[in-house]
């Protein structure tokens, strides 16, 4: 790796000092630069352009504010800045073919730094081998059970009409059951009513007297 060292203007005016630290005061540096896909290596990705991403970190002893981070040219602005101690990583899409990648941290000057003469990183890239396509395990779909269709008069919901669902019918209609069940059949007329006359008409079709119910 080679850093380059730029001489810049603190807020004081003065030339920084090479080594020199400036007490409570951040100090931005790039710690690792290397391309790879804005996906990093996962291999589900749909581009393959390959770009350079760079990990800073503030090593000094105060917070950093906003600053710009150059890579080849190319500027991304750090709005929320970077507290003492923490890193973070940017990604720039493309890089220098066949040459040295150049990184720049604050490269607008916007932060005063106990070492002003850090902030450079110059080095040559290995550049990597894309991964193999992946594809996405499919998520399985559940298939919901089908409601069985209940024909009209099996009262007792046992796939079957004859009399005893008739009689289920007359003894529903004379209170002497709560309930039936399979009761949506037992309207077998539709009139909205479950009465002997139901029960009636299911004796006829159980007879072969009706081709069939509803009626």
């Amino acid at each position: 790796s080679t850093h380059l060292t730029p001489m810049r203007t603190t807020a004081a005016g003065a030339g920084s000092m090479a080594g020199t630290p400036t007490a409570d005061l951040p100090d931005l540096v790039i710690t690792r630069m290397y391309i790879e896909l804005e996906t990093g290596s996962s291999c589900a990705y749909t581009s393959t352009r390959l770009g350079v991403r760079v990990e800073i970190a503030n090593t000094g002893t105060a917070d950093a504010g906003p600053f710009v981070v150059e890579v080849n040219g190319a500027q991304q602005t750090v709005e929320q800045g970077l507290a003492r101690g923490q890193t973070l990583s940017l990604w720039f899409a493309g890089y220098a073919f066949s040459s040295q990648q150049r990184a720049f941290v604050d490269a607008t000057f916007q932060v005063e730094e106990s070492n002003e003469d850090n902030n450079e990183l110059v080095e040559l890239v290995p550049i990597p081998t894309l991964p193999a396509p992946c594809t996405p395990t499919p998520t399985p779909t559940v298939t919901p059970t089908p409601t069985p269709v209940i024909a009209a008069g099996d009262v007792d919901c046992n796939r079957r009409v004859n009399a005893i669902d008739a009689t289920l019918i007359l003894q529903f209609d004379a209170h002497l059951l709560l309930s039936l069940a399979c009761q949506a059949a037992a309207d077998v007329n539709e009139d909205g009513r479950i009465s002997s006359v139901d029960a009636f008409l299911l004796l006829q079709y159980h007879a072969g007297l009706l081709d069939s119910l509803p009626v």
